[in-house]
């Protein structure tokens, strides 16, 4: 299992951490490995992603976690298309 922060610029967006938090879960699949979310807005107005996520590799991990991150901004808004990763960062965890 591994834990991924991914940080993302969602500018002229206010970040409804409820909203965003069900349509993760809705966008979601089994094959995803999702375990385990947290999200949070930085000091700097920046949603992070922290995602618990099953895979083989912290390359797997990272990538469905970017995945899955990019199917919930596209289902949110069209202004998501403004929005962008700024980091992704994939650490061992727990389990």
């Amino acid at each position: 299992m591994y834990l991924v922060a991914i940080k993302i610029r969602t500018p002229g967006w206010q970040v409804a951490l409820g909203i965003l938090h069900r349509a993760l879960g809705d966008g979601a699949t089994v094959a995803d490995g999702l375990e385990h979310v947290h999200l949070l807005v930085d000091e700097d107005g920046h949603v992070v992603f922290c995602l618990y996520l099953r895979a083989s590799s912290p390359e797997e991990a990272a990538a469905h976690a970017e995945q899955l991150c990019r199917r919930t901004m596209a289902a949110l808004s069209p202004a998501s298309k403004e929005w962008a990763v700024l980091s992704t960062r994939t650490m061992p965890g727990t389990g």
